[in-house]
C-alpha cells in the first residue's frame, strides 16, 4: 500500500510540519483494516515505521490483532537502521535527530536537499541527562531543544553509508517478514 504521508509528529510543531492526532491515526488504522477483513483472503498487515514520535504504533498494532483477529505488526525501521549503522560504523550514541544517519540517508538519495556548506554549522547535542531524548521531545518539542531541529553530527554523513543502510534496513525487513509468516503458518 502507498505510505501515509502524515504521523504523531507533534514533537516537531511549528512551520512545515503536519501531524496526526492519535485518534486520527488510530482511526485511519481502523479504516484500512475493516477494508482488508472484506478482501475475504488472508493478510498479514506489517507497517513499515520510520518515525520516533510514533510509538502509539505498537500498541494500535496489538490492539487490531486482538480486537479483530487481522494479525498486525509495526517493524521500526529507524531502529533497524541504526543496528546497521552501527554494525558498519563508530556508534551513534548522541545521533538523534537530522545528524549523520539520517543525512547520510538523504545525501544518498537526494543529494540535492543537503546544503554541504552548512553542515559543520549544524553540529548540536544537547546535554539533557538523565532524560532519553523521546521523552525530552515530548515534554518541550524538538524546536525548543535545538533550533535547528538537529541533534546529533550532519557532518559526518557519508552518502555510501546512507545507501548501506538502506540495504541492510531492506533485508532485514525483509528477513523479519518471512519469519513472521513462517510463525503465523504454524499456528494456523
Amino acid at each position: 500500500m502507498p505510505a501515509i504521508p502524515f504521523s504523531c509528529s507533534w514533537e516537531h510543531k511549528g512551520l512545515g510540519t503536519l501531524a496526526l492526532s492519535t485518534s486520527t491515526l488510530s482511526a485511519i488504522l481502523y479504516d484500512i483494516v475493516y477494508s482488508l477483513k472484506n478482501w475475504d483472503m488472508p493478510i498479514f498487515l506489517v507497517l513499515l515505521n520510520w518515525h520516533g514520535g510514533n510509538s502509539i504504533l505498537s500498541s494500535l498494532t496489538t490492539e487490531i490483532t486482538a480486537r479483530e483477529k487481522l494479525p498486525t505488526t509495526v517493524i521500526s525501521s529507524i531502529v533497524l537502521a541504526g543496528h546497521v549503522w552501527e554494525e558498519e560504523n563508530e556508534p551513534l550514541f548522541d545521533d538523534v535527530h537530522a545528524g549523520a544517519l539520517e543525512t547520510s540517508i538523504i545525501q544518498a538519495y537526494w543529494p540535492e536537499l543537503v546544503a554541504q556548506a552548512d553542515l559543520e554549522n549544524l553540529d548540536f547535542v544537547p546535554n539533557i541527562e538523565p532524560a532519553y531524548p523521546q521523552s525530552v521531545f515530548q515534554a518541550l518539542g524538538m524546536y525548543a531543544v535545538s533550533k535547528t531541529g538537529v541533534w546529533g553530527k550532519p557532518q559526518k554523513a557519508n552518502p555510501q553509508k546512507g545507501r548501506v543502510v538502506i540495504e541492510g534496513v531492506v533485508k532485514e525487513i525483509y528477513s523479519q517478514i518471512i519469519s513472521l509468516l513462517g510463525l503465523i503458518e504454524t499456528l494456523s
